[in-house]
């Protein structure tokens, strides 16, 4: 069961609660024919109450997330995805339900190859607003897309300032794996390559989306090329070029293939 799913239960039980130590304050107004009873009574209800609402409003935001996301992974229609995301939070009124919606549009964003999209659809949201969970995948998130946009001291600069609290994500089932594909990029180019090489390989068993896992392949390939293990690097880039991935994904393999024939020839080792 998701964390979110969880706390939807524990906010379901809060309310169930309230609402019952409403009814308990009503009888004890009756008995003692307390004004303070009855003012009890009043705001206890009025505390269940909006827990029920919330809960509602949050078990729907989250059957829509589930419902979009299964979009993304089992489909891999990315414009679909994209235009339906749009389209839900452009109407929704409590932005704090759909925090997580937010997130993933910007990854729809960065698999359709759009990652300055994907860069100012997060920077745009509240940070302040954001629970500490969801902030660390969106700090997680957010030192990607800046790596991948070729701005390695942006990337760097917010990864140390919250390395904490995404780091903290990497026990959480619900996060883990993309906390980790992060961290292991953040590590080689710390000079931590056979950690960052551990940490990918880790991540690419854990995920479930087809294009990220290619994705974090490419990431990886991408450091056997500049560690010299080509063969490795090739194994990878094979299985991306040929695993029908989307057409940003694939060019980036393309790209990376191009660059291992030219160190080869630029080596003297035969092609």
């Amino acid at each position: 069961m998701s964390r979110t799913k969880r706390n939807n239960i524990i906010f379901f039980i809060i309310g169930a609660i309230g609402f019952l130590a409403g009814m308990l304050g009503s009888f004890l107004s009756d008995k003692y024919n307390s004004n303070v009873m009855g003012f009890y009574f009043i705001v206890i209800v009025i505390f269940g109450v909006c827990y029920f609402i919330y809960y509602s409003l949050a078990l729907q935001a989250n059957q829509k997330y589930d419902d979009l996301y299964a979009i993304l992974v089992n489909d891999q229609n990315t414009d679909f995805f994209i235009e339906k995301s749009e389209e839900l939070l452009s109407k929704v009124k409590i932005k704090k339900l759909y925090q997580m919606h937010e997130i993933q549009l910007a990854r729809g964003y960065d698999h359709a190859g759009n990652v300055s999209k994907a860069i100012g659809r997060l920077t745009r949201m509240n940070v302040k607003q954001l629970s500490c969970r969801y902030r660390g995948i969106y700090y997680s998130d957010l030192v990607l897309y800046y790596l991948k946009n070729q701005n390695q001291d942006t990337a760097k600069k917010i990864y140390e300032e919250n390395k904490a609290i995404i780091q903290r994500r990497m026990s959480d089932p619900d996060t883990a794996a993309n906390v980790i594909h992060t961290v292991a990029v953040m590590e080689y180019i710390n000079g931590n390559t056979e950690e960052s090489i551990r940490l990918l390989r880790q991540a690419m068993t854990q995920f479930e989306n087809q294009g990220v896992i290619a994705s974090v392949k490419l990431w990886l390939a991408g450091i056997y090329v500049e560690t010299d293990k080509y063969e490795e690097a090739q194994i990878l880039i094979d299985d991306v070029l040929n695993g029908g991935n989307l057409p940003a994904i694939t060019k980036s393999a393309e790209r990376l293939q191009k660059l291992i024939i030219e160190k080869e020839n630029g080596t003297g080792v035969e092609v």
